[in-house]
């Protein structure tokens, strides 16, 4: 797929708990909409760049990409069972890239969670394996889909320039 990169494995094992536990102590709000026209779904829980959580996460892309550009988001995400999300795009109505790590501890097919792109007429989905990291083009419409009997929990940042590399 042109528009996205996948990264199964992101974290060590010893990053992947601090992660749980620094996500468990997040400060969330309800929810969020897709889209002007859509009811709220989820809760949002903003993380700081100087937070534990906020550095490990720029010192692990200044590992892989250069020129990711300016951060305009960066939050905890939870979906609840069955929750039913809107398609939407991502930073300023689509420029630049996204990231969305999951964070969940585990997953099987039957759980659904995937995130859909809607991409040159055609859905593309990717499966929400713990400990992957998604990149994509935020110019590409998307559906963060909600597992069926579990929580769904995401870090997801947003950049606003479209121009990267990958080492």
């Amino acid at each position: 797929m042109d528009f996205l990169d996948i990264y199964d494995n992101f974290l060590n094992e010893e990053e992947r708990r601090n992660v749980d536990l620094w996500s468990s102590q997040a400060y969330f709000r309800y929810g969020y909409n897709y889209n002007a026209d859509t009811p709220t779904k989820g809760l949002k829980g903003e993380i700081e760049y100087d937070s534990l959580l906020g550095q490990l996460f720029l010192s692990k892309f200044d590992q892989f990409f250069d020129n990711l550009g300016e951060i305009l988001g960066f939050e905890v995400s939870i979906l609840a069972p069955s929750e039913n999300p809107y398609f939407t795009y991502g930073p300023k109505g689509g420029i630049g890239k996204q990231i969305i790590y999951f964070s969940h501890p585990t997953w099987d097919r039957e759980q659904g969670g995937e995130i859909q792109f809607y991409y040159e007429e055609e859905l593309e989905i990717v499966a929400p394996k713990p400990n992957r990291l998604i990149v994509f083009d935020a110019s590409v419409p998307y559906k963060d889909c909600a597992m069926r009997d579990e929580y769904k929990c995401t870090i997801e940042i947003k950049f606003d320039d479209s121009s990267r590399t990958v080492h």
